[in-house]
């Protein structure tokens, strides 16, 4: 067998009117394309995994967040689906209303960029020479994050080669065989980690005032592209009522944009694909570690997962309990596992 961790991130960039322009400062037409971007499990992982011990057959990739996101769609894509016999995805999916731009809003995100670097906004080959002419850290600084919670400022967007159109996730997964397994969940707090930036909270302690108002915005912000969201109608989902204690706020907040930005487009997904006969295995991480440095309120947050499964509590400079030693062993024996026998 052989196990692949494609990303935790995505390494794509600005869109020009004929390429596009990695972060790297490279140019690379049609990316995510196989003749020009070379991602680190393409054909020739598959070709020559056998000299490193694998099995050409039993290739698992696997990813967290924008890394599950572009794990789904190499599932989903005809060009990279035969690479590969499983997938694993933490905490994200195409699903996901942060892992797609549609062709409107990636050009708005470029022109931004460009904008921001003294560029012309017209995307056309001056733009790109004019980008190329930057310097990566420039270009990484200048990036437009946006006013939303959870927020990439260049994502997967439709290219007509790797991604067909928009509705690329609905339509790819109704041809899905089902000869690959799939494992995919997410993190019991998938929310606070956002929470804590978008709110400037204090990283050390849990804070002492959360308002009404904080409340709002957050609900407001939950993604500013398709305008604001009915408050009302989301709090009848939730209990219908704002708490009145910080405490009672936050978690509920916590609850929201979790569900809105990865709980529920992690089972969206897992639901398609176990509706076209794909063999589906869903799980919850909920262990917080011993060595969580974040305040108490956050709970188990974004990501918590990665440790444990590449064995951290073992090699921990600070010594962790048994307990996350025990965790941690079970859960790279259940990856293990599934990349051996799905």
């Amino acid at each position: 067998m052989a196990l692949m961790h494609l990303s935790l991130c995505f390494l794509i960039g600005a869109e020009t009117e004929n390429e596009r322009l990695s972060l790297y400062s490279a140019p690379v037409k049609q990316l995510p394309s196989f003749e020009t971007n070379t991602p680190p499990f393409t054909p020739w992982v598959k070709d020559n995994i056998g000299a490193f011990g694998g099995d050409a057959n039993r290739i698992t990739i696997f990813g967290e967040s924008a890394g599950a996101v572009s794990i789904g769609f190499h599932l989903l894509s005809p060009r990279s689906r035969a690479l590969f016999t499983r997938a694993i995805l933490q905490s994200g999916s195409p699903r996901a209303p942060w892992g797609f731009h549609d062709n409107t809003t990636a050009r708005q995100s470029a022109k931004a960029l460009a904008k921001a670097l003294k560029c012309s906004d017209a995307l056309d080959n001056t733009t790109l020479q004019c980008l190329l002419e930057k310097d990566a850290k420039q270009i990484v600084q200048k990036e437009v994050w946006g006013a939303g919670v959870v927020q990439f400022p260049f994502v997967p967007v439709q290219d007509a080669e790797f991604i067909l159109n928009s509705t690329h996730v609905t339509s790819e997964v109704a041809t899905f065989g089902n000869d690959t397994a799939v494992l995919l969940g997410s993190n019991a707090n998938e929310g606070s980690y956002f929470l804590q930036y978008f709110l400037a909270l204090p990283a050390e302690t849990d804070p002492e005032n959360v308002t009404e108002g904080n409340f709002t915005a957050v609900i407001k912000a939950l993604n500013p592209t398709i305008g604001e969201p009915p408050l009302d109608k989301i709090l009848q989902l939730y209990g219908g009522v704002i708490p009145y204690s910080t405490e009672g706020r936050l978690s509920l907040l916590d609850e929201i944009v979790g569900d809105y930005h990865f709980t529920c487009p992690v089972v969206q997904f897992a639901e398609l694909l176990s509706k076209a006969n794909a063999t589906v295995y869903q799980y919850v991480f909920s262990h917080r570690s011993s060595l969580n440095p974040w305040p108490k309120w956050m709970g188990v947050i974004h990501g918590e997962e990665i440790s444990f499964e590449f064995g951290g509590p073992f090699n921990a400079t600070e010594q962790c309990d048994e307990v996350d030693k025990a965790l941690s062993g079970r859960v790279m024996q259940y990856w293990a596992n599934f990349a051996k026998t799905g």
